[in-house]
């Protein structure tokens, strides 16, 4: 938004832009600012997002965290999609700051297991028999066994 130069100050501050892209506590921050070419090109909305939510350590941070608070999926397809994709988000957004799986992977692997359904470890161990996963190797076998559950659900469904 900030570096699109064919909108003006208040297009990129308008609700359809910037505090489009801004949730809860950054969205609460900039809410007092009245909409304007001044607040938005003179920076000052910009400089107090930066300012409180621009730190790279911060983000990392908010991003492991929601990466170990991801609640525990049923072994159940609807469950374990929910699952993944809210595995996923922090991933790339690790990512987007230039962290790789690799650097925080293997702290992760223990926590991710645990919070899998005793029967898609146990489809894992037989299927993968692997004792030492990589984060991508275990992101990619959740990923595979979901989509053999959705391939199941379609046989299921008699509508077609």
């Amino acid at each position: 938004v900030h570096s699109n130069t064919t909108l003006g100050g208040v297009q990129k501050f308008s609700s359809e832009y910037l505090k489009a892209q801004l949730t809860g506590d950054a969205s609460r921050a900039i809410a007092s600012f009245p909409l304007s070419n001044i607040n938005y090109m003179y920076g000052q909305a910009i400089k107090l997002v930066k300012e409180r939510f621009g730190h790279p350590s911060k983000i990392m941070s908010a991003q492991m965290q929601a990466l170990l608070g991801i609640a525990s999926p049923a072994n159940q397809l609807t469950s374990l999609q929910l699952f993944y994709d809210t595995m996923d988000n922090p991933i790339r957004g690790l990512e987007s700051l230039g962290r790789s799986h690799e650097s925080y992977g293997g702290l992760l692997i223990p926590t991710i297991l645990r919070k899998l359904p005793y029967e898609l470890r146990k489809t894992l161990a037989h299927k993968y028999d692997n004792p030492e996963w990589k984060f991508q190797e275990l992101r990619g076998a959740i990923e595979k066994e979901i989509r053999i559950l959705e391939a199941g659900a379609q046989l299921n469904d008699t509508s077609y």
